[in-house]
């Protein structure tokens, strides 16, 4: 008996047919979809569960400043609070609830807003910020009196304000 196809007096067709190639490589990319696809989900839940674990010990998103910045804006860094505008052109608005909103000017087209942002810590004279990723403010002349208004030096610009 002759398999189905082949002519009568040629031996019967050796090797892989087309419809066993085809489901070969059909399994190999349902195989690798669903190996990508359990690699991601292990990543997502790994960076959920650290981004959780920061946001609980504290060091993750802040949406409105702890207790101790506000108490420090009231107290120690009062000096802090009110509008700034810098020399070059930018502004720092610093307010006692502790939000803070940045528009820098930098060379060229290089400019960074920043509005409304919690304030998470103060470190030193350094304004912290926490919104997904860290921000340091770094101020290397906290407030004091020039003449008859206040200047703050943040991150190599002046601020100054009445």
């Amino acid at each position: 008996m002759q398999p189905y196809g082949a002519s009568p007096g040629q031996p019967p067709k050796k090797g892989t047919s087309t419809l066993t190639i085809v489901l070969i490589i059909l399994g190999g990319i349902v195989v690798l979809g669903l190996g990508t696809c359990a690699v991601c989900v292990g990543v997502v839940r790994h960076e959920t569960k650290e981004l959780a674990a920061a946001i609980r010990d504290g060091g993750g998103l802040v949406t409105e400043s702890p207790p101790e910045v506000k108490a420090a804006l009231l107290g120690p860094k009062s000096a802090y609070v009110g509008t700034w505008t810098g020399t070059t052109g930018g502004s720092l608005a610093i307010e006692s609830s502790g939000r803070i909103s940045i528009d820098k000017h930098g060379q060229g087209s290089n400019r960074t807003t920043l509005s409304g942002l919690p304030i998470a810590a103060f470190q030193g004279d350094d304004i912290v910020l926490r919104e997904i990723v860290v921000i340091t403010l770094h101020v290397t002349h906290a407030p004091h009196p020039v003449g008859g208004h206040q200047e703050m030096i943040v991150d190599g610009v002046t601020y100054t304000r009445p």
